[in-house]
């Protein structure tokens, strides 16, 4: 290997990195425009999901406290735990699409089916837990609630139901 071969191998791996930096520099911007754009697609699910939260902690403690789960409170409840999980689904899909992790306690679903069992509508409370566990959500105990809630109906879980409860 003579002086001008080794000068052009130098001249060939200087260009090699300079090109190997270029595409690490591209690849460091198209990252940042997809995160970018995921926190621009999920600030308002998010906000209105976490916002939500507190409220329907606040909401049910008073309720709880009260022993009043009817009426114009119990409905207006039934409302903001409804869009809670209109908002978290919202939310799920837009962490799945960028890969995201997903929130670990949707307390929504939990108090909305114990508003349920409450009013002694025990279909819809097992309703929905199975939306709960649907949503490949940690189980937060639904699983069993679900059942609970089954055995209440009078009825045994469907086919369905025993696939949610199993894979878990």
């Amino acid at each position: 290997m003579g002086l001008f071969d080794l000068l052009k191998q130098k001249r060939e791996q200087k260009q090699l990195e300079r090109l190997q930096k270029q595409l690490e520099i591209q690849q460091e911007k198209e990252r940042l425009a997809l995160h970018r754009q995921y926190l621009k697609e999920v600030r308002n699910p998010r906000n209105n999901y976490q916002k939500n939260v507190r409220k329907i902690e606040t909401k049910w403690s008073v309720m709880n406290n009260m022993k009043d789960f009817g009426g114009q409170r119990g409905k207006e409840f039934e409302k903001l735990c409804i869009q809670n999980i209109d908002d978290l689904r919202k939310y799920v899909e837009i962490e799945v699409k960028y890969k995201k992790e997903l929130p670990t306690k949707a307390p929504a679903f939990k108090r909305l089916a114990m508003l349920y069992e409450k009013w002694k509508e025990y279909e819809k409370a097992a309703s929905v837990c199975r939306m709960y566990l649907q949503l490949g959500m940690r189980p937060e105990k639904m699983d069993s609630r679900m059942v609970r809630m089954i055995k209440k109906a009078g009825r045994t879980p469907t086919k369905e139901e025993l696939e949610l409860i199993d894979r878990l």
